[in-house]
């Protein structure tokens, strides 16, 4: 819960030049938010016989599933509910990952482009970036695609902690493209990039 916080912070106060990535941003904020606070219908961990939540403390059966609720707050009257709300959110999140990975991140602005017309091809920096992008845009969507089939198909695989691992693996991808975006490697920025870095040494 304390990592959803910390990348809620993130998004939430990440500033863009484009109002639109702002907005989709702030509203990803909110999402990781929702996944933190509202709880799933399982224990969220092997051989738990309570759990504390933020509205309260839950009672599970050795399913790990609930049993009963012991809350401090009139919200859990409606607990049952509380899992759509997450798994709602961790959709949205998700989704906000996939769309700057696989729309916003690869965009080419005409500065990165082989010469002065519209359509000419990318420069080769970006190329690897937009390489990068799609690559892990393709590691988000196979795991909404298997938590989803998991949902739908009602598949046990509790014991191998596989949502856990897909989860993680769509914010690592994510995470990677966002280094990648932030030029960290000298091989994949731009010429005039290189310039002004070159220029600014001396």
């Amino acid at each position: 819960m304390v990592m959803l916080a910390f990348i809620g912070t993130f998004l939430v106060a990440y500033e863009s030049k484009f109002v639109l990535e702002t907005v989709l941003a702030r509203i990803a904020g909110a999402f990781a938010f929702g996944i933190a606070l509202f709880p799933t219908s399982g224990a969220g961990f092997e051989n738990s016989t309570q759990l504390f939540r933020s509205f309260g403390t839950l009672q599970t059966n050795e399913l790990g599933k609930w049993s009963s609720i012991d809350a401090f707050t009139p919200f859990c009257s409606i607990a049952q509910w509380l899992s759509w709300v997450h798994y709602g959110c961790a959709a949205g999140l998700f989704l906000f990952l996939l769309y700057y990975s696989l729309v916003i991140f690869p965009a080419v602005q005409q500065r990165q482009r082989v010469g002065d017309l519209p359509d000419a091809a990318p420069n080769l920096a970006k190329q690897r970036r937009n390489s990068i992008y799609y690559l892990t845009g393709a590691l988000i969507a196979i795991s909404m695609a298997a938590l989803a089939l998991k949902e739908i198909l009602g598949l046990d695989w509790d014991e191998y902690n596989l949502t856990f691992w897909f989860e993680a693996l769509a914010l690592v991808a994510f995470g990677v493209a966002w280094i990648v975006k932030g030029r960290i490697v000298v091989r994949i920025k731009d010429p005039d990039e290189l310039e002004l870095q070159q220029s600014a040494k001396e």
